[in-house]
């Protein structure tokens, strides 16, 4: 029986994709004169920021700052997807434990999330700031479990992307 519910945030509960791809791709042109597509950028969905600066070449410190700073532009275009809040107030009302577990960090989250108010209906969430390992490691995905006191049998992690898949099904 299901009795825990973990969610994913970028392309699950929120649509963010065309934001931070769009703010990655005018960081990139801006300040390292790269000039990729967004389908070229599609590889940066559901990954640590690390992950993508290394991936492009360009130094990680440095480089989040900059696109940070190009999501103003862009915030225009996050929204919480339809039905969302009505499926996690669902979800509540049946007493079923529920997380977040996100590759953002805390400081991320507080920053571009949180003003849409969807992640604080969530008793448990788990960023890239609580774990050293990182989707598709299973590591989020554990320390969620270990935070709900729920067993992966009885669990379902809802996200968008391979990495998600990847997290969720490594063995425990």
């Amino acid at each position: 029986m299901i009795n825990t519910v973990l969610f994913d945030v970028d392309g699950t509960l929120l649509d963010t994709e065309m934001a931070n791809l769009g703010a990655l791709q005018q960081m990139l042109l801006k300040h390292y004169h790269i000039n990729k597509s967004i389908a070229e950028l599609e590889f940066a969905l559901g990954i640590p920021a690390h992950k993508i600066m290394a991936e492009l070449q360009i130094p990680f410190a440095e480089s989040v700052e900059l696109w940070d700073a190009q999501m103003p532009e862009f915030q225009h275009l996050v929204k919480v997807f339809d039905g969302i809040n009505h499926t996690i107030d669902n979800l509540l009302r049946e007493r079923l434990a529920l997380g977040v577990v996100t590759s953002e960090n805390q400081t991320e989250l507080e920053r571009l999330v949180y003003p849409y108010g969807i992640v604080q209906k969530f008793p448990y969430v788990v960023t890239a700031s609580d774990t050293t390992e990182h989707k598709p490691s299973p590591a989020p995905v554990l320390k969620a479990l270990e935070a709900t006191g729920a067993f992966a049998e009885n669990t379902i992690y809802i996200g968008d992307s391979i990495y998600d898949l990847q997290s969720a099904k490594q063995p425990v």
